[in-house]
């Protein structure tokens, strides 16, 4: 049987060809740095969250434009947690972050794909989904040993009408043979295609 991720998924979104390689044939495009700032700033919000919980949860809802979301407290939150099911975002800001940024697509797929495998699990889910940014405070003083942030939240409607869809696309794609086409946008697969064409037209030097 194939498992596919959520990360398997927006990777075959972002580009079929290194999907196929890295699903079929465990062929991984080359990893980043590690964001260990962000790893930081989420493991202690999830930590904030679950400090919250632990007191009574009825007593620390989060608030976003007059909603109130209840902090929910559930056996799974360990397991979903290692599978990547809940998620801060983090950056940093000179201005107060009113909107989301140009990219928060790919949250809301995210999301949506979250709040998709807990339907399938038998929980009630809402058709609003909430994006929590931790925003660093960027100060003309400087550092000065601290850095302040802010919390800001956003609500997102779930659209899980792709779902299906593009996880048939993707079995059909594993299934193949021959590996898809790569995405126009995609610099690894123009990398490898300029390093090849770059090898095919080095002369061979003549023998003596």
């Amino acid at each position: 049987m194939i498992k596919l991720s959520w990360s398997n998924l927006e990777l075959f979104n972002e580009c079929p060809r290194c999907f196929y390689f890295e699903v079929r044939y465990k062929v991984r495009r080359p990893s980043g740095f590690p964001l260990n700032f962000n790893n930081a700033i989420d493991r202690m919000m999830k930590d904030e969250m679950d400090m919250l919980r632990s007191k009574d949860v009825k007593l620390h809802p989060i608030e976003i434009s007059g909603k109130e979301f209840v902090l929910s407290l559930n056996n799974g939150l360990g397991k979903w947690r290692q599978s990547g099911f809940v998620d801060f975002k983090s950056t940093a800001r000179y201005k107060v972050m009113d909107t989301l940024p140009r990219w928060s697509d790919k949250i809301k797929r995210q999301l949506s794909f979250y709040a998709y495998l807990l339907t399938q699990l038998g929980y009630g889910v809402s058709d609003d989904s909430v994006i929590f940014y931790v925003v660093g405070k960027i100060k003309k003083d400087g550092l000065s040993k601290k850095m302040e942030f802010g919390y800001q939240k956003f609500i997102v409607k779930n659209d899980t009408a792709w779902i299906n869809p593009t996880v048939q696309r993707a079995l059909d794609a594993l299934k193949s043979n021959d590996a898809p086409q790569s995405s126009e946008r995609c610099i690894y697969c123009k990398f490898e295609e300029r390093s090849r064409r770059v090898s095919n037209s080095i002369d061979t030097p003549d023998t003596l």
